[in-house]
């Protein structure tokens, strides 16, 4: 299938969704504070500008999973499972971050496994209900 088709199937409706609740976190981020609290304008400007950062990789997963096709996705969710699980484990061997054995610092990046689990999960009943030949 052939990005231009892709482009037509685009589903209008989940990007705007998407863009709305974006848009209730910025309002939500700024009215949080007002200067009643003594909050500096630079923080304030800071948060906002590490609110604008952390949508780009939620905007780039939001438009790889949807080019992605989903007969893709089955093939590999075992390896995303799987994969899951390690950093699962990995997080029992590891040494404490900040007081919790449940952080993992890779590289230059530190994240919760657990998150990633969530979508393993989703990821793996989706396969083994599939496998059943039932509607997921």
């Amino acid at each position: 299938m052939n990005l231009y088709h892709r482009l037509e199937q685009f589903d209008k409706t989940l990007f705007a969704l998407f863009a709305i609740v974006f848009g209730i976190g910025v309002v939500f981020l700024f009215s949080s504070f007002s200067h009643l609290t003594g909050v500096s304008d630079e923080y304030q400007m800071s948060l906002g500008l590490r609110h604008l950062i952390n949508a780009v990789p939620a905007l780039a997963g939001f438009v790889f999973f949807w080019l992605l096709d989903l007969k893709r996705l089955k093939q590999f969710s075992i390896y995303f499972y799987l994969l899951t699980v390690f950093f699962l484990v990995l997080t029992l061997m590891t040494h404490d971050l900040a007081g919790t054995q449940r952080w993992l610092h890779i590289f230059f990046f530190t994240f919760q496994p657990s998150e990633l689990a969530k979508l393993g999960v989703i990821f793996m009943l989706a396969f083994l209900l599939s496998q059943k030949n039932q509607h997921v």
